[in-house]
């Protein structure tokens, strides 16, 4: 069972609402003008192949710790390194669609995928195994997305 806040509801409709303009392709979620494509694992057991949807659990504790670090809505595109199924997505059209758009990693699933893919990235551990594992060093977690955010604002 997935937490839907009114702010899940909204990103998640103005990604599949046609009169918006720009749109994301739709295993993306997030603002189609964002700088920084945050790339997840791959999707959990939720009914939409979307990463990060939810605020609950790990996509929770990533939002709040984005937006601790200085991240906005947005300036976030969001999408995992697998869909269901184990297939890898094709993330190269970031750097030729949006060469501006900062990439960071999440975990080593999403790390291996861009370096295969040749994709210049920044990395950071996954956040449920911050949460799991180094609950108390969340503050070194969003010193490190707060890192990556001003060099992607340079």
């Amino acid at each position: 069972i997935y937490d839907y806040t009114l702010h899940d509801r909204r990103t998640f409709a103005r990604n599949l609402d046609i009169r918006t303009g720009p749109r994301l392709p739709p295993e993306f979620v997030g603002s189609p003008a964002g700088r920084f494509l945050i790339v997840g694992e791959q999707v959990g057991n939720g009914p939409h192949d979307l990463a990060f949807h939810s605020m609950a659990g790990s996509a929770g504790f990533l939002n709040q710790c984005l937006w601790d670090a200085g991240y906005a809505e947005p300036e976030l595109m969001f999408t995992n390194a697998r869909a269901k199924g184990s297939e890898e997505r094709n993330l190269r059209w970031v750097q030729h669609m949006k060469p501006e758009v900062r990439v960071i990693t999440l975990g080593q699933v999403a790390d291996e995928l861009c370096t295969r893919q040749g994709i210049t990235h920044a990395a950071a551990p996954h956040p449920q195994w911050i949460r799991r594992f180094h609950s108390k060093e969340r503050g070194k977690y969003i010193d490190l997305l707060s890192k990556y955010h001003q060099e992607g604002l340079r």
